[in-house]
């Protein structure tokens, strides 16, 4: 046995500074893939989820719209050519 003799280590150092092996930048790379793979079903479900909503917004937008419009009286519309538009200070109930 060769007791006391050390043998050197070749120095993984460039420039003095102590670098990344091959085999661990490949082990990170493979966790980052690894790590997307499993996400992205995630995400494509949360984006058929998030316009699925956005429909279903734009229904309410529309109702709320109608609503509003449902509830304006008919004299604030003013129709060309209607005794309203005209300048006849008449209602609704009075025209009818």
């Amino acid at each position: 046995m060769l007791t006391g003799i050390h043998r050197a280590r070749p120095s993984r150092s460039v420039g003095g500074r102590r670098g990344f092996t091959s085999l661990e930048l490949l082990v990170v790379v493979a966790i980052i893939a690894l790590l997307a793979a499993v996400m992205l079903p995630v995400f494509a479900r949360a984006r058929r989820a998030a316009r699925a909503l956005a429909h279903v917004m734009k229904g309410v937008v529309n109702l709320a719209a109608l609503t509003v419009m449902w509830r304006t009286p008919i004299v604030s519309r003013h129709i060309p050519g209607s005794a309203i538009a005209q300048g006849a200070s008449a209602t609704v109930r009075e025209i009818r």
